[in-house]
């Protein structure tokens, strides 16, 4: 099912654990009503795709969407076709994390601080000068496989970008969805698991093998690409997913919401984490404090707000 006729959000955060604190949303969803269906997750495993072994021509990109059917055929319906797959860089954002719980006095969780950006951090603008903490810092994390560094693509041609989001597949769908989608040059297929509930749901459902994809495009009718990943989701019998297309500046939205926006190139969300020094564990913030008052604001105005 593609959700239409709503507004949708596309939010990352940074919280203790894989969910945030879900109440206040599940309150918005089921009691006011005001949010139709939301999908948190936590990326498990990422794939990144980027090659030059097809759609490049001597006049530059040219994305077909037939071929790109044809493509998608072979590899569903022909036991045979196994095509070669372009190189990819293959990331696991669990393994180091297993049993690993990181105060906020470790030398990670420092290091962590230290080089915390809103923006991507370019990590050779460091190399050579003076700023030989962040440097350390970076080493710190680089070495224990707590950050992950990645090559930024300008000036290639891209100009749109399609997010997928599928709640629920199975390793096998994983697999032929992987496949498929090495036809395009720079793509980045996600393992996620988390929950996502859709108005008329009697409640919110978990699932833990489901797949995020992030597409970019050169110049091209999207549109057609667009329906035929509607039919191979109807093929793969995928009932819930959401496509997210020419997704509007976040940044025009805080500045409506927010009156001081210069506070935000300075804060630091990780500073806002609260640590149990007994129990040795993250703790999400509290909602209500202790005479059953809200700690945050109401997200919607009422008619007499001003």
């Amino acid at each position: 099912m593609c959700i239409e006729n709503t507004v949708p959000f596309l939010i990352k955060y940074i919280m203790p654990y894989n969910r945030p604190n879900e109440r206040y949303l599940n309150w918005l969803t089921k009691t006011k009503k005001t949010v139709r269906s939301y999908c948190f997750y936590s990326v498990q495993k990422e794939h990144r795709i980027f090659h030059l072994d097809k759609n490049l021509t001597s006049k530059g990109w040219v994305y077909d969407k037939d071929d790109f059917k044809v493509y998608a055929e072979k590899i569903l319906f022909r036991e045979d076709y196994n095509p070669q797959l372009p190189e990819m860089i293959e990331l696991n954002f669990q393994k180091p994390l297993t049993g690993m719980i990181l105060s906020p006095d470790s030398p990670e969780f420092q290091a962590l601080i230290k080089i915390y950006s809103t923006k991507s951090i370019d990590i050779k603008s460091f190399l050579g000068t003076k700023k030989r903490g962040t440097v350390d810092a970076l080493m710190v994390l680089l070495e224990k496989d707590l950050i992950f560094p990645f090559l930024s693509m300008k000036n290639l041609g891209f100009c749109e970008v399609i997010r997928i989001i599928l709640p629920e597949t199975t390793p096998i769908i994983q697999k032929k969805l992987l496949k498929i989608f090495t036809f395009f040059n720079l793509c980045t297929v996600s393992e996620i698991e988390g929950k996502y509930y859709i108005q008329g749901f009697g409640k919110e459902k978990q699932f833990e093998k489901g797949i995020s994809l992030k597409i970019y495009f050169p110049e091209t009718h999207v549109g057609f690409f667009i329906d035929i990943f509607i039919n191979l989701f109807e093929y793969l019998e995928i009932e819930h997913y959401i496509i997210l297309h020419d997704l509007a500046d976040g940044a025009h939205i805080i500045k409506s919401t927010f009156e001081d926006i210069e506070s935000f190139k300075s804060y630091n969300p990780l500073t806002n984490l609260i640590w149990d020094e007994t129990d040795k564990m993250w703790k999400n913030h509290k909602i209500y404090n202790k005479n059953r008052k809200p700690v945050y604001p109401n997200l919607f105005l009422t008619k007499n707000s001003e």
